[in-house]
């Protein structure tokens, strides 16, 4: 979709900006599988919801840095990772970090419904939102004078969307609705301040 819509250049430069916030959202939750889910398995029911909320906490504030890095310092990393020229590669830089927002709440409470063993939701949760980039993309091709930015913002609507679905499932499975909700307040602050930096800092 993205060469048919954008040509062979825009999907390399996509490519680029997608590599680098892939990495740093695989290096940002390494810890998910390794140390979070044998560590919810040791602790008792009550005391699942304290770590639960600890590793959120956790990293949503890297994730925070670490967007605001990839987003302030696209200009140099582009370069630097790849060639001058991927330019266009800059924008969607600029862009795609706010995705890693979204992806730590779905990062957080997928492992969350790993641990209970909701594998057949958790496969069908991550198909749907993974689905929808396809057709978020889709839509921003149809655009007139369609930029490369509308597929960048088509991964970060993917990843809002996501985490809007994994927090309809919890609340449907009788989640604890106050921490939920704490975790959504910090994910819409740790989004719109990261908005507003980006915004200075083009």
């Amino acid at each position: 979709i993205l060469r048919r819509a954008f040509g062979a250049d825009a999907l390399g430069n996509f490519n680029a900006a997608h590599m680098v916030v892939d990495t740093s959202l695989l290096v940002l939750m390494s810890s998910m599988r390794t140390y979070f889910l044998p560590q919810l398995a040791r602790h008792e029911e009550g005391a699942k919801t304290q770590l639960l909320d600890s590793v959120f906490r956790w990293h949503l504030g890297l994730a925070w840095v670490g967007a605001v890095i990839l987003s302030v310092l696209a200009p140099l990393l582009v370069p630097l990772l790849f060639s001058t020229r991927f330019e266009a590669a800059i924008a969607c830089l600029r862009i795609m970090p706010l995705a890693l927002i979204p992806f730590v709440f779905i990062w957080t409470h997928n492992v969350y419904l790993l641990h209970q063993g909701k594998h057949k939701l958790y496969c069908c949760l991550d198909i749907l939102w993974c689905s929808s980039f396809a057709v978020f993309v889709y839509f921003a091709s149809l655009r007139t004078g369609a930029e490369l930015s509308g597929a960048a913002w088509a991964y970060v609507a993917s990843a809002t969307l996501g985490a809007v679905l994994y927090l309809l499932a919890l609340l449907a499975l009788g989640e604890d609705k106050k921490v939920l909700a704490k975790h959504v307040l910090m994910s819409l602050f740790a989004a719109s301040s990261l908005w507003w930096l980006q915004s200075a800092f083009n």
